[in-house]
């Protein structure tokens, strides 16, 4: 069983929307953090997805969200994201980690 939450690169880089946005996922990973550390002995992992630009609604018309921010020269595709937390889920070994899919926009 897995618990995945969505986050963002707004929560190392500060993003395009607002800091109250960028607080908010980096509390998010926090407590998938907690959740981590209580679960993993019950068979639970717990991790999150941390997308940058995905073509979605959410961005649609902001003039901040350009392709050109991102080193891979385009915005990500929500089927990409959809095919990472299938990956992560299928796995119960992985757990206590922010996955990254931002086209290199902050590597770690």
């Amino acid at each position: 069983m897995s618990e995945i939450d969505i986050t963002s690169v707004a929560s190392k880089i500060g993003g395009i929307v607002g800091p109250h946005y960028a607080a908010s996922k980096a509390g998010v990973e926090g407590m998938m953090h907690a959740y981590a550390a209580l679960l993993a002995r019950d068979g639970i992992t717990a991790n999150a997805i941390s997308p940058a630009l995905v073509k979605t609604d959410m961005i649609a018309g902001v003039a901040a969200a350009s392709p050109e921010r991102l080193p891979v020269g385009r915005l990500g595709k929500a089927s990409e994201v959809a095919d990472l937390t299938v990956a992560i889920a299928s796995n119960g070994f992985v757990t206590g980690q922010t996955v990254q899919i931002n086209g290199g926009v902050y590597m770690t």
